[in-house]
């Protein structure tokens, strides 16, 4: 199975020749590398064939990602999951995030989604994060996107973009044995954890930023560092300059 990107799309092409595809809306463009995550990690292992429907049925009522109309092309939410079950653990966090307004002003922006072990490992480890809180939870009570389950620091927070689909690919990074013998041990159920390397000022989240390059973003190289033989054409125009001045 070889994932494939084009453009924001994320696609699966399978066996039997069938693509599964998520295409990110503009707004949600600046998170799709867990998209291309999920992706990498299909498997065949077996499970618990009532959990993976229930898993699948949640998927499939949430709704986030729509099925192309190609007859080829099938939606993300029917990607056979072989390797998660409701019961899998998994963490949400609850990030501090900025919307920049019509006044090209930042508003504050908070939003829920779930976070990677190696993620949670580095912040563990005392990284820089925008994450106010982190919170245990298993992959299906994720799934039902109920924020009555969570703890009273989330009840005003909105859920991520691709939430349930990106839910699925952090519940297989916790599956991974360096997760469930180093990171997993650093939580319990209905343990919220909160005191992280917290910091926004430095780099701010801006979750409808866009990004548009000009020519002052380019960097000359410095002639300490030159590849490109520069200095040694430069000396060679000098001189014919000056040959054609003596001349």
């Amino acid at each position: 199975m070889a994932a494939i990107r084009t453009n924001h799309t994320y696609c699966v092409r399978t066996a039997e020749t069938k693509s599964v595809c998520s295409t990110p809306s503009a707004s949600a463009r600046w998170s799709p590398a867990p998209a291309a995550a999920c992706a990498r990690s299909v498997s065949n292992q077996p499970c618990s064939l009532s959990s993976r429907k229930h898993v699948q049925s949640l998927m499939l009522s949430s709704k986030v990602i729509s099925k192309p109309s190609a007859s080829k092309f099938v939606c993300a939410a029917e990607l056979e999951l072989d390797n998660c079950e409701a019961d899998d653990f998994m963490t949400v966090g609850l990030a501090h995030c900025f919307v920049q307004n019509g006044q090209n002003k930042l508003e504050d922006q908070f939003v829920i989604e779930p976070v990677a072990a190696g993620t949670v490992e580095s912040l563990e480890a005392g990284a820089q994060t925008s994450y106010v809180h982190i919170f245990p939870i298993t992959l299906g009570d994720a799934l039902e996107q109920d924020k009555s389950i969570l703890p009273e620091e989330f009840q005003d927070a909105d859920f991520g973009q691709d939430f349930a689909f990106r839910c699925q690919c952090v519940a297989r990074t916790w599956g991974r044995p360096h997760a469930q013998e180093v990171v997993r041990p650093m939580f319990t159920y209905g343990e919220l954890k909160g005191d992280y390397n917290f910091n926004v000022d430095d780099h701010k989240r801006i979750l409808n930023a866009e990004n548009i390059v000009s020519d002052s973003d380019n960097v000359k190289q410095d002639m300490s560092i030159d590849v490109y033989g520069r200095e040694q054409e430069e000396e060679d125009l000098g001189s014919e300059i000056e040959r054609l001045s003596n001349a």
